[in-house]
């Protein structure tokens, strides 16, 4: 008997469970509702970091390729200074180009790099003329890698870009020649630059062909950017010099 009432438990058992209708039409479209918003929530931040990631390698090439030509000023390849000009383009695709002594189109170009799809430059800021890019030039001195930056804002020292989300990264150029990528490192832009200090030590000897030879020890503050060259006066009493610098050899 105790095996006749266990089949009959599993038989009640049975029918309530393949008795059940299944979803209800709530209980169905909230399941297919959940579904949607995992996968939209799925897919947006999959699109966000993609995204993200453009932006932060299109933001390395720049900085690399910043260095590139800074490095080739430094060590003088070619004989000649370095640059790189960045175009917000009025007719296409934003890019920007490395040179060699001077941004001319078609003659000191010697790479082209195209940004990415969806990145733009927001600095240099968007043509007001549909017909005539905006174009900022950075090159580095021969020798020393001191930036010179014309065109664009040529005041602002950065170079920003801009994803399809309106996300920006800021590639930023110091005057000492340092690049960064995003904020500057160390804290507040640093101050302007102020007069170098004055040279000490200055001593003559006897030359030949009629020269002087001048000796003198740099000042210790260069007053915030390298100092490049100097103006030797003639006077024969203190403060009773020439206007006018004397011509000097190498």
């Amino acid at each position: 008997m105790l095996f006749s009432d266990c089949r009959r438990s599993n038989v009640v058992a049975a029918k309530s469970f393949w008795g059940r209708s299944g979803f209800t039409i709530p209980e169905l479209m909230l399941v297919i509702g959940v579904t949607v918003a995992v996968v939209i929530v799925g897919f947006s931040s999959y699109t966000g970091l993609k995204n993200k990631k453009e932006l932060d390698v299109a933001a390395l090439r720049i900085s690399d390729n910043l260095k590139y030509a800074q490095s080739r000023s430094i060590a003088g390849e070619e004989d000649s200074i370095w640059g790189i000009c960045f175009t917000n383009n009025a007719t296409g695709a934003d890019y920007y180009e490395m040179y060699k002594g001077s941004c001319t189109p078609g003659i000191n170009i010697v790479k082209k790099y195209l940004l990415d799809s969806g990145v733009t430059f927001v600095e240099p800021i968007d043509p007001e003329s549909p017909d005539t890019s905006v174009v900022k030039d950075i090159s580095f001195s021969l020798g020393k890698g001191t930036p010179a930056i014309t065109g664009g804002t040529p005041s602002d020292r950065t170079i920003v870009i801009q994803n399809s989300a309106g996300t920006t990264e800021t590639i930023t150029i110091q005057t000492i020649g340092r690049i960064d990528i995003g904020p500057v490192a160390g804290g507040p832009t640093p101050p302007p630059d102020t007069a170098p200090g004055a040279p000490t030590g200055l001593s003559a000897t006897t030359g030949q062909n009629n020269s002087v030879p001048l000796f003198w020890t740099a000042p210790t503050s260069d007053g915030g950017s390298p100092i490049t060259s100097y103006k030797v006066y003639r006077g024969t009493t203190p403060e009773g010099e020439s206007a006018t610098p004397l011509p000097t050899g190498d």
